[in-house]
């Protein structure tokens, strides 16, 4: 207990990127470790459960990531990446993300992918774009096409509350993996955020939602 008070006791105020298709620009607090994990459903894929655990050397970011409701069928989507600080100023904020997958069964192939994240804000409404290329090798290697992510958070009706809508693709000759979705996501604590979700993809309609949180668990050996 002495030990979990501890990291507590250095803990900060979460950055996740979910529940949105988009990362955010931001960086975990330096030397900071952060949870994020929820539940997701779909109709065309049943349900998942994301998890991705991050840590922060203050100019970068690397995680790791898998789907725990697969785990047990030995799929689990394993996948790692590291986000990158390049600027910050009273315009917004600059970072790039590199990431891959890690297929570990059969029948996962590799994917990965290479990304500008940036944001800036007037009042107190807020833009996040990402942009980028990403890769896959089911065959030769090649490109995959371009993902593109635009999150507008808008001013909140309710106290330590943001409210954003999303549209995100990867532009590869149309739309393919087009989402249109919105939520919510609170600070119920200091060190802990909790968000829900819910849209419908672009190809056909299909709906999904989710629902999770976001819990920063301060400096690794905090004493």
């Amino acid at each position: 207990m002495i030990w979990l008070l501890a990291f507590i006791a250095a803990a900060e105020t979460p950055n996740p990127d979910r529940p949105t298709v988009a990362m955010t620009s931001g960086l975990v607090a330096a030397d900071t470790f952060e949870l994020e994990a929820g539940g997701l459903w779909s109709r065309d894929n049943g349900v998942g459960a994301p998890i991705l655990l991050k840590y922060s050397f203050g100019g970068f970011e690397p995680r790791i990531g898998f789907d725990g409701a697969n785990s047990a069928s030995g799929a689990p989507g394993l996948n790692v990446g590291t986000k990158f600080h390049l600027d910050s100023g009273t315009a917004g904020t600059a970072s790039a993300f590199f990431g891959s997958a890690v297929p570990v069964a059969t029948g996962e192939t590799w994917s990965g992918s290479v990304q500008l994240l940036a944001s800036t804000g007037v009042e107190q409404i807020g833009v996040l774009v990402n942009v980028g290329v990403a890769f896959e090798a089911e065959g030769p290697f090649s490109v995959a096409g371009v993902p593109v992510a635009l999150v507008v958070s808008l001013p909140p009706f309710i106290p330590s509350c943001g409210v954003f809508v999303e549209s995100a693709a990867v532009l590869d000759q149309g739309l393919g993996q087009g989402v249109l979705d919105g939520g919510i996501a609170c600070l119920v604590t200091e060190i802990v955020m909790i968000d829900t979700a819910f849209g419908y993809t672009m190809d056909d309609g299909s709906p999904f939602a989710q629902l999770g949180l976001a819990v920063n668990f301060g400096t690794l050996g905090a004493k």
